[in-house]
């Protein structure tokens, strides 16, 4: 689920230093390299720059 959040925010240009997205719990290791969306993990990663994940 939450690759799918990250591919649209991608998309729409939702992600750098005017936000802030906070990853509630806990996911596999390197979770964003298993990308069924039609973003490509490159594009996945730019979006999760800067995200705060907890356990």
């Amino acid at each position: 689920m939450a690759i799918r959040l990250f591919c649209e925010a991608y998309r729409y240009q939702l992600f750098g230093s005017r936000f802030q997205w906070i990853i509630v719990g806990y996911y596999e290791p390197e979770w964003w390299l298993n990308n069924p969306g039609p973003c490509n993990t490159s594009e996945v990663l730019t979006a999760l720059n800067g995200t705060l994940q907890t356990r």
